[in-house]
Protein backbone atom coordinates (compact mmCIF):
# COMPACT_ATOMS: atom_id res chain seq x y z
CA UNK A 1 0.00 0.00 0.00
CA UNK A 2 2.84 2.39 0.81
CA UNK A 3 4.32 1.72 -2.63
CA UNK A 4 1.13 2.91 -4.34
CA UNK A 5 0.75 6.00 -2.15
CA UNK A 6 4.38 6.93 -2.86
CA UNK A 7 3.84 6.51 -6.63
CA UNK A 8 0.63 8.53 -6.56
CA UNK A 9 2.36 11.27 -4.57
CA UNK A 10 5.22 11.26 -7.10
CA UNK A 11 2.75 11.39 -10.00
CA UNK A 12 0.86 14.25 -8.36
CA UNK A 13 4.13 16.12 -7.77
CA UNK A 14 5.15 15.72 -11.41
CA UNK A 15 1.71 16.77 -12.56
CA UNK A 16 1.67 19.95 -10.48
CA UNK A 17 5.37 20.75 -10.93
CA UNK A 18 4.69 21.93 -14.45
CA UNK A 19 2.85 24.96 -13.08
CA UNK A 20 5.51 25.92 -10.50
CA UNK A 21 9.17 26.83 -10.76
CA UNK A 22 11.20 24.13 -9.06
CA UNK A 23 14.74 24.82 -7.85
CA UNK A 24 17.22 24.29 -10.65
CA UNK A 25 14.66 24.73 -13.44
CA UNK A 26 14.61 27.60 -15.88
CA UNK A 27 11.61 29.90 -15.52
CA UNK A 28 8.99 29.86 -18.25
CA UNK A 29 9.02 32.78 -20.64
CA UNK A 30 5.93 34.92 -20.67
CA UNK A 31 4.08 34.99 -23.97
CA UNK A 32 4.18 38.22 -25.93
CA UNK A 33 1.02 40.26 -25.83
CA UNK A 34 0.00 39.15 -22.34
CA UNK A 35 0.95 42.47 -20.77
CA UNK A 36 -1.76 44.90 -19.78
CA UNK A 37 -2.18 47.54 -22.45
CA UNK A 38 -1.43 51.07 -21.26
CA UNK A 39 -4.14 53.56 -22.10
CA UNK A 40 -2.79 56.55 -23.97
CA UNK A 41 -4.88 59.59 -23.15
CA UNK A 42 -4.98 61.74 -26.20
CA UNK A 43 -7.40 63.79 -28.22
CA UNK A 44 -8.85 62.37 -31.40
CA UNK A 45 -7.77 65.18 -33.72
CA UNK A 46 -9.81 65.33 -36.92
CA UNK A 47 -9.17 67.86 -39.69
CA UNK A 48 -12.03 69.10 -41.84
CA UNK A 49 -11.91 71.70 -44.58
CA UNK A 50 -14.20 74.20 -46.21
CA UNK A 51 -15.20 73.09 -49.73
CA UNK A 52 -13.34 75.97 -51.40
CA UNK A 53 -10.07 75.42 -49.49
CA UNK A 54 -7.45 73.60 -51.56
CA UNK A 55 -5.08 71.97 -49.09
CA UNK A 56 -1.85 70.60 -50.58
CA UNK A 57 -0.47 69.24 -47.30
CA UNK A 58 -0.78 69.45 -43.54
CA UNK A 59 1.37 68.45 -40.60
CA UNK A 60 0.67 67.74 -36.94
CA UNK A 61 3.67 67.77 -34.58
CA UNK A 62 3.55 66.48 -31.00
CA UNK A 63 5.88 68.90 -29.19
CA UNK A 64 6.91 66.71 -26.18
CA UNK A 65 8.49 64.04 -28.42
CA UNK A 66 8.93 65.91 -31.69
CA UNK A 67 6.95 63.20 -33.50
CA UNK A 68 5.09 64.51 -36.51
CA UNK A 69 2.66 63.28 -39.12
CA UNK A 70 2.73 64.94 -42.55
CA UNK A 71 0.03 64.27 -45.12
CA UNK A 72 0.27 65.36 -48.75
CA UNK A 73 -2.98 65.80 -50.70
CA UNK A 74 -5.09 64.74 -47.71
CA UNK A 75 -8.57 63.28 -48.00
CA UNK A 76 -11.02 64.93 -45.62
CA UNK A 77 -12.06 64.39 -42.94
CA UNK A 78 -8.61 63.20 -41.83
CA UNK A 79 -8.10 61.61 -38.39
CA UNK A 80 -4.57 61.95 -37.01
CA UNK A 81 -3.00 59.14 -34.95
CA UNK A 82 -3.10 59.63 -31.19
CA UNK A 83 0.07 60.87 -29.53
CA UNK A 84 -0.76 61.80 -25.93
CA UNK A 85 -1.17 64.74 -23.56
CA UNK A 86 0.78 67.84 -24.44
CA UNK A 87 1.24 70.63 -26.95
CA UNK A 88 0.67 70.21 -30.68
CA UNK A 89 1.61 72.36 -33.66
CA UNK A 90 -0.66 72.13 -36.70
CA UNK A 91 0.53 73.48 -40.07
CA UNK A 92 -1.42 73.68 -43.30
CA UNK A 93 -0.24 74.52 -46.83
CA UNK A 94 -2.67 75.60 -49.55
CA UNK A 95 -2.18 74.83 -53.24
CA UNK A 96 -4.04 78.01 -54.21
CA UNK A 97 -5.05 81.13 -52.32
CA UNK A 98 -8.18 83.25 -52.90
CA UNK A 99 -7.97 86.91 -53.85
CA UNK A 100 -8.29 89.53 -51.12
CA UNK A 101 -11.88 89.91 -49.87
CA UNK A 102 -13.39 87.25 -52.15
CA UNK A 103 -15.06 85.36 -49.31
CA UNK A 104 -17.54 86.38 -46.62
CA UNK A 105 -19.40 88.92 -48.72
CA UNK A 106 -16.32 90.94 -49.73
CA UNK A 107 -15.68 91.76 -46.08
CA UNK A 108 -12.65 94.09 -45.80
CA UNK A 109 -11.73 92.44 -42.50
CA UNK A 110 -11.15 89.07 -44.22
CA UNK A 111 -7.85 88.15 -45.82
CA UNK A 112 -6.64 85.05 -47.66
CA UNK A 113 -4.99 82.44 -45.47
CA UNK A 114 -1.52 81.50 -46.69
CA UNK A 115 0.31 78.50 -45.18
CA UNK A 116 -0.94 78.86 -41.63
CA UNK A 117 0.34 77.52 -38.31
CA UNK A 118 -1.75 76.91 -35.19
CA UNK A 119 -0.82 75.59 -31.77
CA UNK A 120 -3.08 73.70 -29.41
CA UNK A 121 -2.67 72.10 -26.01
CA UNK A 122 -4.37 69.02 -24.64
CA UNK A 123 -4.03 67.99 -21.00
CA UNK A 124 -6.71 65.66 -19.73
CA UNK A 125 -7.25 62.51 -17.73
CA UNK A 126 -10.14 61.67 -20.06
CA UNK A 127 -9.09 59.60 -23.02
CA UNK A 128 -10.33 59.83 -26.59
CA UNK A 129 -11.66 63.39 -26.41
CA UNK A 130 -12.69 64.62 -29.90
CA UNK A 131 -10.85 67.73 -31.12
CA UNK A 132 -11.88 69.12 -34.51
CA UNK A 133 -9.85 71.44 -36.75
CA UNK A 134 -11.80 73.25 -39.47
CA UNK A 135 -9.59 74.57 -42.29
CA UNK A 136 -10.74 77.64 -44.22
CA UNK A 137 -8.82 79.48 -46.91
CA UNK A 138 -9.44 82.90 -45.37
CA UNK A 139 -9.16 84.55 -41.98
CA UNK A 140 -11.30 87.32 -40.59
CA UNK A 141 -10.53 89.79 -37.81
Amino acid sequence: MKKYSFLSALFLLLLTASSFDLPGTTPKKEKKGNHAKVKRCSPIITAYKQASATVSSMQLTFVPTGASVTITNPTFPYVFPQMGNGDYVFKVWFSSVPAQGVYVGLNDLCAPAVNKVATLSFYSTDCLVPFDINITNYQCL
